[in-house]
């Protein structure tokens, strides 16, 4: 079942040369692969792609903002 009902989009879903893109962090960097390893001793398992490196990505970017200004008040 197709997110859209409308023929002509769902006419071009069916054809062979669609195809779609997803995010998905440099795997080959070192903080990559310190996540990667880091994931896999907790979990037992590699992340599922994509997503989970945005993710980890995004909360440490957050993180980092947060020990910089030492709060996490507005101003």
């Amino acid at each position: 079942m197709y997110a859209y009902t409308s023929p002509a989009i769902t006419t071009l879903q069916d054809k062979d040369f669609l195809f779609r893109t997803a995010p998905q962090a440099f795997t080959g960097t070192k903080t990559y692969i310190a996540f990667q390893d880091s994931y896999e001793a907790e979990f037992e398992e590699l992340p599922d792609v994509p997503y989970t490196d945005m993710a980890y990505d995004a909360t440490m970017i957050l993180a980092l903002a947060i020990a910089k200004v030492g709060s996490t008040e507005g101003s």
